[in-house]
């Protein structure tokens, strides 16, 4: 809880940095961007698993902690802002094609 209160300036600019990547450029609809997707989901369960696995001690443990967290937060606001577009595009009446 105290990294939370000490890193929450840096989460909420990854939340607000991913919500406008994700409202810009939509959900990943090919297949490379999946798989860079799928990459990234991968290296952040992966810096958690071993942020809690305690294998690090110190101020290394304290960047893998944050890295995780941040990283979890962009991609969150990643998918927000994508489904965001999507609904966007999809409203009825909406004459931009995309």
């Amino acid at each position: 809880m105290l990294l939370v209160a000490t890193l929450w300036p840096a989460l909420l600019v990854g939340l607000i940095l991913g919500g406008l990547v994700g409202a810009l450029t939509g959900l990943p609809s090919s297949r490379p961007t999946r798989a860079i997707a799928l990459i990234l989901a991968a290296l952040t369960i992966g810096l958690g698993g071993l942020a809690v696995s305690g294998l690090v001690a110190g101020s290394p443990d304290f960047w893998i902690e944050a890295a995780a967290l941040i990283l979890a937060a962009y991609l969150v606001g990643c998918m927000a802002g994508g489904v965001t577009a999507l609904r966007r595009a999809n409203l009825p009446g909406d004459s931009v094609e995309r």
